[in-house]
Parts: C-alpha cells; sequence; structure tokens
C-alpha cells in the first residue's frame, strides 16, 4: 500500500507538471482524480496520527463560502442587495440581459460564471482531501523517500526545459504550440510558470543536500585519508548526487529569464536562513555559503550578461501595465465587495474592467492575492484568510516539536525546504500567477503536507540530537 501511495503521488506530480502544466480539461480531471485518490489511500494507510483539526474546520469553511456563490439568488435580490454582480451579468451575459429586460422572475448564482467556479469548488475539495490524507500517512522514511522523487522528477523537467530551449524553443515537446503565443519552457506554455515549479522544487532538493550532509557528519574526521573515505559513504553520495541535482535545477530556472523567479528565490532562501533555529544557525551558514557558491557557478553556467540584459529589459511600459492591471483588479473588487465575482471567474468579469493591453484579453491579474478577493470577496477571503493562517500555525508547531526534541535531521530540513518553496512561490505570485497552473497547485499541496505533516517520533535520524555538530 505505501509504494501505491507513492507511485499514485509520484504520477500526480508528474502529470501536472508534464500535461502543460494540467491547464486543459483532459489533464485537469485525472490530476484531479489521482489526487483525491491519493489522497484517501493516504488518510486510511496513516498509522492513526492526529488530524489538522483547525485546518480541516477551515477548509471545511472555504468550501461552504464558495458554495455559496453558486446558491441561486432572485434577479430582484441580485439586482437590490448585489448590484456590481447585477451589472457585469447584464453586461456580459446575454441570457440574464434578457431575462432581466423581460421583466420575468428568474434566478442566478452570485458567481458570474457558475460553471468555473464549480471547478474551482472541486479543485479546493481534492486538493484538500490530498493534503490532509498525506500529511498523515508521512513519516521518516516516507518523508524522504518524497524528497527524492521531488528531486529525481525535478532533474527530469530541468533537463526537458534546457534542452528543449536549445532544440526548438517556440514548441513543446518539439511539437506544441499555444494559440496565445507566449515564451515556452518545457512543458509550461509560460516560462514563469515553469519558474514557479521550480521555486517549488529546488528547496526541497536543498532540504534533501542539508538532511543527507548531517547524517553524514556522525564523528569528527581523522585526517585528511578519513575525510575521502566519508565521500564513499551512502549519505555523502546521496548529498552529492543531491547537490548536482540542484545545480541542474537552478540552472533551468536561470535559463527561462523569469524574473521574478530569479529575485524571488534568493529572498526567500535568506529568510529560510534567518528562520532557521538557534540550534542549527552555524550549520545552516555553511549550508548558505554552498548553496550562494553553487548559484554563482549556475549564474556563470547560463551567463551574467544574458540575465543582466533581462533585468534591463523591466522598462516603465512593461511596469506600467502590471501596475494597470492591479489597479483594474482592485476596481473589480470594489464593485463586488462582498460576494466576488466567483472563484474562477476574474476571466469573465475582466472584460470590463480592462484598460491595459488592449490587443489582448487579461484573463488574470497577474497577482493571485488580489485576484482571490476580486473573486471570493469577503465571503472567501475571510475563510481563506483563516485557513492560511491555520496551515502556518500548523507549520510552526512542527518546528517547535523539532526544537523540543532537539530533532535537525533529514525531516528538519525537508521541512525547511518545504516552508522556503511556500515563502518563495507566495512572494512570485505577487506578481505572476504561477499557483494557478493547475500542476503548480498540486506541487504547492506537497509542500503543505510536508510542511504539517506530523513530527515523527522516535529515534532521531540527525547527529545534532547527540550535540556532534553543535560541539564541532
Amino acid at each position: 500500500m505505501d509504494r501505491l501511495i507513492l507511485v499514485l503521488l509520484t504520477l500526480t506530480v508528474a502529470w501536472g507538471a508534464l500535461a502543460f502544466g494540467a491547464v486543459y480539461q483532459w489533464a485537469y480531471r485525472p490530476l484531479l482524480i489521482a489526487a483525491a485518490l491519493t489522497g484517501v489511500l493516504a488518510w486510511l494507510r496513516a498509522d492513526r496520527r492526529a488530524a489538522p483539526v483547525a485546518v480541516m474546520v477551515a477548509v471545511l469553511a472555504t468550501g461552504a463560502a464558495i458554495a455559496l456563490q453558486l446558491l441561486p439568488l432572485d434577479h430582484s435580490t441580485l439586482a437590490r442587495h448585489f448590484p456590481g454582480t447585477h451589472r457585469i451579468l447584464s453586461d456580459t451575459n446575454f441570457a440574464y440581459f434578457a431575462a432581466a429586460s423581460s421583466g420575468t422572475p428568474f434566478s442566478h448564482p452570485l458567481s458570474v460564471s457558475p460553471g468555473r467556479t464549480t471547478i474551482g469548488l472541486v479543485f479546493l475539495g481534492c486538493t484538500a482531501m490530498f493534503v490532509i490524507g498525506v500529511s498523515r500517512w508521512l513519516t521518516r522514511d516516507r518523508l524522504r523517500h518524497l524528497a527524492i522523487v521531488i528531486t529525481a522528477f525535478g532533474v527530469v523537467l530541468a533537463l526537458e526545459g534546457v534542452i528543449q530551449r536549445a532544440v526548438s524553443p517556440a514548441l513543446v515537446y518539439g511539437f506544441w504550440q499555444s494559440e496565445q503565443g507566449g515564451t515556452a519552457f518545457g512543458p509550461f506554455i509560460n516560462g514563469n510558470h515553469f519558474a514557479g515549479w521550480m521555486l517549488m522544487g529546488l528547496p526541497i532538493t536543498l532540504g534533501l543536500v542539508a538532511g543527507l550532509a548531517t547524517r553524514g557528519r556522525g564523528r569528527r574526521a581523522r585526517d585528511w585519508r578519513d575525510r575521502l573515505l566519508r565521500f564513499g559513504q551512502p549519505e555523502s553520495a546521496g548529498a552529492t548526487m543531491a547537490l548536482f541535482a540542484a545545480f541542474v535545477m537552478m540552472v533551468a530556472l536561470l535559463l527561462t529569464l523569469s524574473r521574478s523567479a530569479i529575485a524571488t528565490a534568493p529572498v526567500s532562501l535568506a529568510l529560510a536562513l534567518l528562520l532557521t533555529t538557534r540550534a542549527v544557525r552555524g550549520w545552516a551558514q555553511r549550508s548558505a555559503v554552498i548553496v550562494g557558491a553553487l548559484g554563482a557557478a549556475a549564474v556563470a553556467w547560463v551567463g551574467i550578461d544574458m540575465l543582466a540584459t533581462r533585468f534591463a529589459q523591466l522598462d516603465a511600459v512593461s511596469s506600467n501595465a502590471r501596475a494597470g492591471m492591479w489597479l483594474d483588479t482592485w476596481r473589480m473588487a470594489q464593485d463586488v465587495p462582498l460576494a466576488g465575482v466567483g472563484i474562477r471567474a476574474y476571466t469573465v468579469a475582466s472584460l470590463l474592467y480592462q484598460t491595459v493591453l488592449p490587443r489582448y484579453h487579461v484573463g488574470a491579474a497577474h497577482n493571485d492575492w488580489l485576484q482571490l478577493l476580486a473573486e471570493g470577496g469577503l465571503l472567501v477571503a475571510a475563510p481563506a484568510l483563516f485557513l492560511l493562517g491555520a496551515l502556518i500555525a500548523e507549520t510552526g508547531r512542527r518546528f517547535r516539536e523539532h526544537r523540543n526534541a532537539n530533532d535537525f535531521g533529514t525531516t528538519y530540513w525537508i521541512r525547511v525546504g518545504a516552508a522556503t518553496g511556500i515563502l518563495a512561490i507566495s512572494l512570485q505570485s505577487l506578481v505572476e500567477f504561477s499557483l494557478q497552473m493547475p500542476g503548480n497547485t498540486m506541487m504547492f499541496a506537497v509542500l503543505w503536507a510536508i510542511a504539517i505533516a506530523p513530527t515523527p517520533r522516535g529515534r532521531a535520524d540527525s547527529v545534532l540530537a547527540h550535540g556532534v555538530i553543535e560541539r564541532s
């Protein structure tokens, strides 16, 4: 059963990324089925561990709020109490306009696109089942295996992107081209979304490196020969391979030329270093030097001139367009402050508010947090904020358990990697919409499952438990 769950988990993550980010219906339907099935099986297989009650309550509250957006209301009620929604529907939905003009009584949900909002509710349910089930299932060994799987797949995904960029940069897999155009990278139509996946996968790999390295420092080296022999130990060999994987993923991230991701990655890693507990601060600082050297090597490999040119292209026109999108989204949120336009209905409502890029339809706000406010209003934003707070509180509780048990081994470092990945993609979401790709959403769910997984009991797999690194 454990192998089946790990295989399903692997296929879910891989399919989400390789199927063009699972943005198409034929791709996200099996993704949701696999996520729900994995979550249920993991829950049944879990060793009677405590469930995150606050997270489950927050999920139910958020789901109930989205369901209220689908509740049909009389036309007159909509016009009287939700004038913004009434206006958007009148201007974008001919059937609604015709029925309202005829004076015939009829009803319509609060969402301006009930079908899209229904899909959003299904996404929330399946993703929540996945996160809660997998988090209860994870143990030390399972967590380490999951980190290895993410690292191995991250290398495959990175190499595919690098090779594709060299062979056919305009075509996904060498044959697929999006009708909307865009700068494809790897299996993603937009290079920023590929970079978003790497922002989440790379910290897990670095956490695996740190965890394996701490396990390999069980005693002091007596001489140079002893230090050399350490490289033959399984932990040292594994750490070296994971470090190479991190380098490949860094190179792929840089080659996307995604300014948001390139700027976000070092900021997230620096914040993660500051948040590490005092007991491992020295080891974390040494790791930061290694990661910094690895990053410098990746920059040199890609070419600093290419990166400098990319950042120099950030002109006033591009900045004003992004700011214009945010202002348009803010006006939308002000018109529907209570219930929003409906989850996933932004692309419909934006037709009335768009003032920038007149040649294109701006179907996303390029700020996931602002878009959530416009789509959900206070009705959904309030429980969603409660859900985020519950997840953060649960993650903080896990780190306190590590600290109280003096357990700073592989599990701890992989959890640090998950928290860093969550922080990184959250920062990128201030200027992008990577999390709206179902494949990235599922990777985001994996990070949360790792972050809130109950701290495994038993002997710590870290030499820090015996104070070896602290003394050295």
